[in-house]
């Protein structure tokens, strides 16, 4: 039987570091796989293509207001546009759902959600929740996008959900289509393993906190409030790589600076290649998400999880994540709340790791068995595929 080709579609319209390296070392896995599988990139930079990636660049407004506007209104115009390009090209699209708002969106469901599966990262009405500053206009949001994929996702056939949780709240807006789970994974072979190995200096604790842009989901400020309860003697490091715009946090950082003699908190913003390697070098653990619960969350599978455990970093999370027993000795998993982080409680999880053999071998091994993509998208890909043939057999039947 031929194989199905898969077309995965990304709607990128401003520029995400994460998110674009993302997609490349999806593709690269697929590639290593074999997989008849390839990507498209909608974005605000370029067009190529590159082995079985193909970069659209999407022709916006150059005025700041108009171009987001643009971005939000016609999403579904563009990708419209581009789908219908490559309809006869491919069996099956997986659209990395970039909700139901926008022009143009009734006719894009009708005319390709025969051949699609939308791709579920959160769950979305968790997020719309916060999303705005005004409650009644999130609010307002939420029951619109609410009502509008009642209508619209059942025309697909199918879901597929970052986590279980996501999947199942996703298919609870298509029950007669199908459900599966893809959750984040990683490249290997592009993520290098942390060379020194793990300090014996138990008087200082070097923390490493990575996120493109911080956000409320992130929880830095648990980790900050806690930072400002300690009295204890160890010195804290703290590194943060990424964007900061919340002038809260950034008065939180300063405060505990200011206050506490201890306390080192430098804010590097996005910080990448030698620079970033250099601060994993030094870094004694890695702060992963602390409030996925704020958007109505108890799984997730952050990237930067996966990350920490391929580089070999002990870490700190608190969610439930899939590829995570909670039982790893290179793992404290804190409570999902809204109390401020215990510091001691992270110094004497770091003093334990110290005195374990060859961690950051285990965690690069758990990596490539757990969180490979290769592995995931395989899995996938054969999942897919006995869902088409069923799916004819049912039509000719």
């Amino acid at each position: 039987m031929q194989k199905i080709r898969i077309l995965h579609v990304n709607y990128i319209p401003s520029s995400k570091y994460g998110k674009a390296k993302k997609i490349q070392f999806q593709a690269d896995a697929v590639r290593e796989q074999n997989l008849p599988i390839e990507f498209l990139v909608l974005n605000d930079e370029n067009s190529k293509v590159a082995k079985n990636i193909a970069y659209q660049k999407l022709e916006l407004p150059k005025n700041k207001f108009l171009k987001n506007l643009a971005q939000k209104l016609f999403r579904y115009h563009y990708l419209y546009q581009a789908l219908k390009l490559k309809n006869d090209d491919y069996d099956v699209f997986i659209l990395r759902y970039p909700l139901t708002i926008g022009i143009g969106v009734s006719r894009f469901f009708k005319t390709f959600g025969k051949k699609l599966y939308t791709e579920h990262h959160t769950i979305e009405s968790g997020e719309l929740k916060t999303y705005f500053q005004s409650s009644h206009i999130s609010r307002l949001i939420m029951m619109y996008e609410n009502s509008k994929r009642k209508k619209l996702m059942p025309l697909c056939l199918g879901v597929i959900g970052v986590t279980k949780e996501i999947a199942l709240h996703a298919h609870s807006f298509n029950p007669r289509g199908s459900k599966f789970m893809l959750s984040n994974g990683i490249f290997l072979p592009e993520i290098k393993s942390i060379i020194s190995p793990i300090s014996e200096d138990s008087q200082s604790l070097n923390i490493l906190f990575i996120a493109s842009n911080f956000a409320n989901w992130h929880g830095l400020d648990r980790l900050l409030a806690g930072l400002n309860r300690y009295q204890g003697e160890v010195n804290i490091y703290l590194e943060l790589a990424g964007n900061i715009f919340s002038g809260q946090l950034k008065e939180s950082i300063k405060k505990c600076n200011d206050l506490n003699k201890g306390i080192q908190i430098t804010a590097h913003g996005i910080v990448l290649g030698e620079a970033l390697d250099s601060l994993y070098e030094k870094a004694d653990i890695g702060i992963s998400s602390l409030a996925i619960h704020r958007n109505g969350m108890v799984e997730a599978c952050v990237l930067k999880t996966r990350e920490y455990c391929a580089r070999g970093l002990p870490f700190v999370y608190a969610y439930d994540d899939p590829d995570l027993s909670g039982n790893e000795n290179y793992a404290l998993k804190i409570p999902a709340d809204e109390s401020p982080v215990d510091i001691d409680n992270i110094i004497e999880f770091i003093d334990r790791v110290r005195n374990s053999v060859d961690t950051r071998i285990t965690m690069r091994n758990d990596a490539a068995e757990r969180m490979s993509w290769g592995a995931k998208f395989k899995s996938l890909y054969n999942q897919i595929s006995d869902d088409c043939t069923k799916s004819r057999e049912s039509i000719n039947s």
